[in-house]
């Protein structure tokens, strides 16, 4: 009997003490979704900006996710900020290659770490209304240009690539006034002596020049500050190369008639600020420049040879710049070349017509000085203060 009792008191335990975990385990089911769902929505409102209706934005923007190839790959972008107050602008790349070469360049020289780029206004001389930023990267001998231009005025930035859309041209009446607008540089990066600074010729071999015409020329229909390199008939296909870093800044495309006064054939006049204020040089008559150059030029070539302003592009020493010179419909080879120094530390013309244009001759080391000058015929009609 007792033991009777006992087997009715356990099954009733048995049966409560089931009832009782059941309960709890739904209870504590319910607790669990609704402390999940309390989570998620933490989660989602910790990863919305939130900005009040009073907080001003920041002076300097955080670059964006790049971009993604249709290949999936990211694409290379630039993103620049202005920070009035410390008189700073601040620059950062994305989606950069990993075995790709770039560089840093822009219009007020700044200070760059891997792919962060610092300009720092202070002491930059009068604010100007935008500076220009720009990193060229290349990648198995091509090179891409980003172009961020910051406006210091409204404190926006906006990076293009150098296939922007069109912008209006520009007649370069002044060049002076067009080189120093368009890339101030350094005299931190100048030489002592100017002599042999140009290490790299513009033509692979020197030695191809037959004829030099000497910078400085008085001549019936005009003033030639620049001089030549001319080449044996049909000797066209030359690549010409950068002597030193610079930055194109404005140039001309435009139609000229070949020696028999007639025919027209299509050359280009191309123009570089070089990292040494004040010193800035130029190609005429090049027949190909390579394709990035060519896109530069948004205009139709026409009979009329006075500058364009261009979406600078910077090019480092060696660089090639174009593979063709002169013209190719009767085989007259040559070459314009010109240097010019706008601060007058290197002897030069007291007309200003010839526009601060330089002896070029001792820039290259002395050996190729020495061919050079070996080569002018001219002795006549010069100026005397350019090439003493």
């Amino acid at each position: 009997m007792s033991i009777k009792v006992v087997g009715q008191l356990t099954h009733n335990a048995l049966v409560a003490l089931l009832a009782l975990l059941l309960f709890g385990a739904c209870s504590s089911a319910e607790q669990v979704k609704e402390s999940n769902s309390m989570s998620s929505t933490s989660l989602a409102s910790a990863l919305t900006p939130s900005v009040a209706s009073s907080q001003e934005s920041s002076e300097e923007s955080a670059p964006d996710k790049p971009d993604a190839a249709e290949d999936g790959t990211e694409r290379p972008q630039v993103s620049c900020g202005f920070n009035e107050q410390e008189e700073m602008i601040r620059c950062s790349a994305a989606g950069i290659p990993e075995d790709s070469d770039y560089f840093w360049d822009s219009t007020i020289p700044g200070n760059s770490d891997s792919l962060l780029y610092e300009i720092n206004l202070s002491g930059a001389g009068p604010r100007r209304q935008s500076v220009e930023v720009i990193l060229r990267v290349c990648e198995q001998g091509n090179c891409t240009d980003l172009v961020v231009s910051v406006d210091l005025i409204t404190q926006d930035a906006g990076s293009v690539e150098s296939d922007k859309t069109d912008r209006s041209d520009g007649d370069s009446k002044n060049e002076l006034e067009g080189a120093r607008r368009q890339a101030d540089a350094d005299l931190n990066n100048c030489p002592t002596d100017f002599k042999g600074w140009l290490s790299t010729f513009p033509l692979n071999d020197y030695q191809v020049v037959k004829e030099v015409g000497p910078p400085g020329r008085i001549d019936p229909d005009d003033l030639r500050g620049h001089g030549y390199f001319r080449m044996p008939e049909g000797m066209n296909g030359l690549e010409v190369r950068m002597p030193v870093d610079g930055i194109l800044y404005t140039g001309s495309n435009h139609l000229s008639r070949a020696f028999d006064g007639s025919t027209l054939e299509l050359q280009y006049r191309l123009e570089f600020q070089t990292k040494c204020e004040g010193i800035r040089f130029r190609f005429d008559h090049i027949r190909e420049p390579v394709g990035a150059i060519v896109e530069l030029f948004k205009r139709e070539p026409r009979e009329d040879s006075r500058g364009v302003s261009l979406e600078p592009m910077a090019f480092r020493e060696g660089d090639l710049i174009a593979t063709k010179v002169g013209f190719e419909v009767d085989g007259n080879a040559f070459l314009d070349f010109g240097i010019y120094d706008d601060l007058k530390r290197v002897s030069t013309s007291q007309d200003t017509r010839f526009q601060n244009a330089v002896c070029f001759y001792d820039f290259f080391p002395s050996e190729i000085a020495s061919y050079l000058r070996g080569r002018v015929q001219r002795t006549d009609n010069l100026d005397p203060d350019i090439c003493p």
